[in-house]
């Protein structure tokens, strides 16, 4: 494979992934609003528990750090009252 084709690969390789992992992230938000009702419990409790489960790498990170906890409930909370 020439090199800059090479060179090309790694570049969108890059760009792929920091996108899916931006994209995770921003998604948590979404996903809240459509499983959680803002007024009670969840709207299907099978779809709650396999989004907490797809998202409890993200979950426990926010829980170590307090400043980022705050801002992540401020966000999903905010996607479920506005979505």
């Amino acid at each position: 494979m020439p090199e800059t084709k090479r060179s090309k690969l790694i570049h969108l390789s890059g760009y792929v992934i920091a996108f899916s992992l931006m994209f995770y992230v921003i998604s948590i938000g979404p996903a809240a609003a459509i499983v959680y009702d803002p007024n009670g419990p969840p709207a299907n409790p099978e779809l709650a528990e396999w989004t907490h489960l797809f998202y409890s790498p993200l979950i426990s990170v926010a829980e170590s750090n307090g400043s980022l906890e705050i801002l992540f409930k401020k966000y999903t909370e905010f996607c479920i009252e506005h979505f």
